[in-house]
């Protein structure tokens, strides 16, 4: 059981090993045909005839599957117009030559025309690619020219190796900012965990505060309408109180003058019970008067 265990690990790390390897190959000679389109020099050819040129420029060295740039120029010593431009490209594949490229300008204007054609070479394509030019204009009727241009191969060992080290070293960039790509990640990732507890907790903390909050309100609630309803009735209370002591006092008052015109009939009343009293006879009252 060990035994297969240990076999399958190591197909699995052989297998995965072989992946790796297709993959850095491929990545290789993908990067390798990029880069020797763009580390290749370039030439310029040129074609005069009755003052009108007929300048090219390619790039010397290319690589099948790649994407190529011929820019042609055309100019004239003497005020002329283009009348047609025709431009061919063609590539070897065995014995026989193959167009890649088959492009025509028919609109007149008047020179320098300039054109940028981007070619797209064929796998297949090996050796040095094959142009022919055919301009039409106002000063000579037919210039036509013909020439070798860039050199298609396929990719060689020594500029795999070059590649190769150039990609080395990016890597070893690369790695190296990938480590404190990574180091930053893990601290921010830190943070962010504890940013998160932090959050749950207040989250808690919250639903914990308005629970209580609900819970006061209510309570508050209650007191309010307690203290609104003893309010209303020591209101109701006093206003009871205050009527009745209105009462109190006419009552008071009422009484307070009784008792004093009783006081008063009372002593009214003894005084005249112990007043004198004069009597007069009608002899006094003669005899008074005869003596006289």
């Amino acid at each position: 059981m060990i035994n297969i265990n240990l076999s399958s690990i190591l197909d699995g790390n052989v297998m995965l090993l072989k992946k790796n390897v297709y993959f850095l190959i491929a990545l290789i000679l993908i990067a390798g045909f990029i880069y020797g389109a763009q580390a290749s020099q370039t030439k310029t050819v040129s074609f005069s005839s009755a003052g009108v040129t007929i300048n090219s420029t390619f790039p010397e060295e290319a690589h099948p599957s790649e994407v190529v740039s011929h820019n042609v120029t055309i100019t004239s010593t003497s005020p002329a117009t283009l009348r047609s431009v025709t431009i061919v490209v063609k590539a070897q594949q065995g014995q026989n030559w193959q167009e890649i490229y088959n492009g025509t300008d028919t609109i007149s204007q008047p020179l320098p025309k300039s054109y940028n054609l981007q070619i797209t070479l064929p796998q297949w394509v090996n050796g040095r690619l094959y142009c022919s030019i055919l301009v039409r204009t106002t000063n000579v009727g037919d210039l036509s020219t013909t020439f070798y241009s860039t050199a298609v191969s396929e990719v060689t060992f020594s500029e795999i190796q070059i590649l190769y080290s150039e990609m080395l070293a990016n890597y070893s960039s690369l790695k190296s900012d990938n480590s404190a790509l990574l180091s930053q990640y893990n601290k921010l990732l830190a943070n962010c965990s504890s940013l998160i507890a932090d959050y749950d907790t207040l989250v808690t903390q919250h639903g914990s505060l308005r629970s209580e909050y609900e819970s006061l309100r209510s309570e508050y609630n209650q007191l309010n309408q307690t203290y609104t309803n003893e309010t209303d009735g020591m209101r109701q209370t006093i206003s009871d109180s205050e009527n009745a002591l209105i009462i109190g006092k006419i009552v008071i008052a009422v009484l307070v003058v009784a008792v004093t015109v009783l006081a008063l009939s009372t002593v009214y009343a003894k005084r005249k019970a112990h007043a004198p009293y004069v009597v007069i006879n009608e002899e006094t009252v003669g005899f008074r008067s005869s003596a006289h």
